[in-house]
């Protein structure tokens, strides 16, 4: 009997891994004792598994084509299923500039450009800019404005989180420099 191939996913953040799990149907008395997946992930020669339930983990963002075949047991019957575009593996990445990074003293005003990209509509973007434990959240697009008020180095953190909660961080350490007594 031919087996009719299915299966389903679950995560999609970039860098977390990606259980698949075969729901084929066979006939009554017969099981699918072969797999073979091809994870559609191009930029790498080991996007491939024959595991019954195997987990990947992508080495990019973007949508990939998922190949499944399943072989019966007792006549080496097969079929395959494509399910084009199946899986989209998010990735936001945190960056951001800022208008002025280093004076000699005190106090310094500074607008943070938020130009982190694969964010969409929805993210979240969170700031601590270094000198107080305090984090902002601000609307999109994510820009903020920050005065510093005393002198010192301060390294500004921006966490962004997408509709999906995928997130990243940008941390750039001792990135504000502002000199005099500290």
């Amino acid at each position: 009997p031919v087996p009719n191939p299915n299966f389903s996913t679950s995560g999609y953040c970039f860098g977390s891994s990606i259980k698949y799990t075969d729901l084929s149907t066979i006939a009554a008395g017969d099981t699918i004792g072969l797999w073979s997946w091809d994870f559609g992930d191009a930029l790498t020669m080991n996007d491939t598994s024959s595991l019954f339930q195997p987990i990947y983990t992508f080495t990019h963002g973007g949508y990939y084509t998922i190949t499944f075949f399943g072989q019966d047991t007792s006549a080496g019957c097969n079929a395959t299923m494509i399910k084009n575009m199946y899986v989209h593996v998010y990735n936001p990445v945190a960056s951001f500039i800022a208008s002025d990074s280093v004076t000699s003293c005190p106090p310094m005003a500074v607008t943070f450009t938020n130009t982190s990209t694969g964010c969409g509509p929805g993210s979240t973007f969170i700031w601590n800019f270094g000198d107080n434990p305090y984090h902002y959240n601000v609307p999109a697009p994510g820009d903020a404005f920050h005065i510093y008020t005393y002198a010192g180095m301060f390294t500004p953190n921006l966490v962004v989180t997408d509709p999906h909660g995928c997130s990243d961080t940008a941390s750039y350490t001792n990135y504000i420099q502002i000199g005099g007594p500290t």
